[in-house]
């Protein structure tokens, strides 16, 4: 059976050249259009990961605390626990930094004093948005305190970006596939009605519509083998010409292409699926 359905296949393959490759071609693009947008999101969650790596909080102190009064917040903070370590930078050393630029040297000298207050720049252990944010807020809390920075907004921007950027293409790979779908059905409905005096006269000689069905199954997926095979080949190619040019970018995580290759086959299974149904219905 299976040997029958493997040649019948490739004879509908040769039969309908054009129609076959038309659907194998518009699968592979739509494999092609996922992967790139999951290629992006991969690698904006690594920039994600390594801000968070390097995001601390910073906590800008009232101006007129005494020594004792700074050291003591110090403690406080240190006894908070998740704490890796706290660096002190008084007004001096901060001006003394950003000094540094003469664009910002000159407006400072324009004012005629040092308007940058004293801060403490924490580095945390586990440096999850979720700590960050509650460390934060009870600084916010402790007496001398100006303000507490932590860079929440930039990490939640990105991830916005990332999700929209996964949503479209989420989106234009759900179209494309339906459009991939109605190309395999649209090949697979041609060929079976080429055939559809044999395949009644095969009902009445008692063939069962699993034998029936299974060439054209086959064909299907080996259509939607092929489109995802290409559209995946295609992403390696961009990949690598594009690892060339700039250093660090990721690839796509193993499961992500299992399920890219897998919608594929799918895709081309389902639509001959469908395409066959009608025909073996008694």
């Amino acid at each position: 059976m299976i040997q029958h359905a493997m040649r019948e296949a490739k004879n509908n393959f040769s039969r309908k050249k054009l129609a076959n490759l038309s659907a194998i071609w518009s699968l592979s693009i739509s494999i092609l259009i996922m992967g790139v947008f999951f290629l992006i999101g991969t690698n904006l969650n690594k920039v994600i990961n390594d801000l968070k790596e390097k995001v601390g909080v910073v906590v800008f102190l009232d101006d007129d605390l005494t020594i004792e009064e700074i050291s003591s917040i110090r403690k406080k903070i240190f006894n908070m626990g998740n704490i890796e370590d706290i660096t002190y930078t008084s007004k001096e050393e901060a001006l003394s930094d950003l000094g540094k630029d003469p664009e910002i040297a000159h407006y400072i000298k324009m004012i005629g004093e040092n308007p940058l207050p004293a801060s403490f720049n924490i580095k945390l252990i586990d440096k999850n948005m979720e700590q960050l944010n509650n460390i934060a807020k009870r600084i916010g809390f402790f007496e001398g305190i100006k303000e507490v920075r932590y860079g929440q907004e930039e990490v939640k921007n990105l991830n916005k970006i990332i999700f929209f950027i996964k949503s479209i293409g989420i989106g234009l790979g759900i179209i494309l596939g339906l459009i991939s779908l109605s190309m395999v059905y649209y090949t697979i409905h041609l060929v079976v009605s080429l055939r559809e005096d044999e395949i009644r006269i095969m009902q009445l000689v008692g063939a069962t519509a699993g034998f029936i069905r299974m060439p054209f199954l086959l064909e299907g997926l080996i259509a939607g083998l092929l489109g995802g095979g290409l559209g995946l080949g295609f992403m390696g190619g961009s990949y690598y010409l594009l690892i060339l040019r700039f250093e660090g970018i990721l690839f796509l995580p193993w499961f992500i292409i299992a399920a890219l290759g897998a919608a594929g086959i799918l895709v081309g299974f389902v639509g001959s699926f469908i395409s066959i149904q009608k025909y073996i219905e008694i």
